[in-house]
């Protein structure tokens, strides 16, 4: 079967191709479309040609889709540079998700205690690790453990009582995030190593943190 290629076929053709790349967000369009065949107007093309391309742009983003894992529960530890902090014994929610992303990982945990029993200050800056088996590609993303501007992946809150903060959450080291304040860029969650009282440590009675972050992980593509 020939099929006669006007301009216009071509062009939705094209277009075709072009929308199914402009709609995917960025980090997803990472397989390239294949070699496809040319047409130029007025010319005949065998039915089969045509169908080699939509398939090739179909291949291409399968695959891209496929990048894209399901969200898997994980149990999140909070450390610290210094003596580790605790949870409260009863919390209200402590829930860390992660997902693939094409070569990054997703990361959204949100963590709430109304009832402080249990729960300890710590000492030094709270520390969130990742899913147990996985590193930051160091590679991929600028971080260093004292900046605080350099390694942002991701929007933080907290809230603890009336005292509430925006920021940012940033890498640490390769297995490890850290949040950080807006609030005249300061940690808040930079403890002291004396263990002295900050506004928003795990030991106080109502404590609410929330961030999502997306980082490089070793070994994706």
């Amino acid at each position: 079967m020939k099929i006669t290629v006007h301009l216009g076929f071509k062009s939705t053709l094209l277009g075709l191709v072009a929308a199914a790349c402009v709609l995917l967000p960025a980090w997803l369009v990472a397989s390239q479309v294949g070699t496809l065949h040319s047409f130029a107007g007025g010319t005949t093309a065998s039915a089969s040609q045509v169908n080699d391309n939509f398939d090739a742009v179909k291949d291409a983003v399968d695959d891209n889709f496929g990048r894209i894992t399901e969200w898997v529960e994980f149990p999140m530890i909070i450390s610290a540079t210094g003596t580790a902090p605790a949870k409260a014994t009863q919390v209200v929610h402590d829930q860390a998700f992660w997902r693939r992303v094409g070569d990054s990982m997703e990361i959204h945990y949100a963590y709430r205690h109304d009832n402080n029993a249990g729960a300890a200050i710590g000492a030094g800056v709270y520390l969130f690790g990742l899913p147990a088996g996985y590193q930051i590609d160091a590679s991929k993303i600028r971080f260093t453990s004292s900046d605080v501007v350099d390694g942002i992946v991701g929007p933080a809150a907290v809230l603890v009582a009336s005292s509430s903060a925006h920021g940012y959450v940033k890498v640490h080291d390769t297995t490890h995030l850290k949040m950080i304040a807006d609030r005249d860029d300061a940690q808040f969650l930079d403890q002291s190593v004396q263990g002295t009282a900050t506004d928003f440590g795990l030991h106080q009675p109502s404590v609410r943190y929330s961030f999502r972050a997306v980082v490089p992980i070793v070994g994706w593509h």
